[in-house]
């Protein structure tokens, strides 16, 4: 497989240790004002309810998750890696992901 092609699969659906490592982190500095921005619209309130998908890097999850404290904040993403580092990172969403 040619770089470009493994760079592009990464790129559209981040995997192991190079999704963990490389193209989480790259997508969430890439996407990082998109977010604020929207995070700014959404004007959340502790009790919401919130459903991203897509999250990727997981970066407008982790500053809504300071905000929705006492309603639902939930997130899907078709990569595992990033899934798994979510796993890790808000570790309440392990039972909702739980698929065994």
């Amino acid at each position: 497989m040619s770089l470009s092609r493994l760079i592009a699969r990464q790129l559209n659906h981040p995997s192991g240790i190079v999704g963990h490592l490389l193209i989480g982190p790259l997508w969430t500095r890439r996407n990082s004002a998109l977010n604020d921005a929207a995070f700014d619209t959404l004007d959340l309130s502790a009790h919401d309810r919130v459903l991203e998908v897509g999250f990727g890097g997981r970066y407008l999850l982790g500053r809504m998750s300071g905000v929705v404290i006492g309603g639902l904040l939930a997130g899907v993403d078709v990569s595992t890696a990033m899934v798994s580092v979510c796993q890790r990172r808000y570790h309440f969403w392990r039972l909702a992901w739980n698929t065994q």
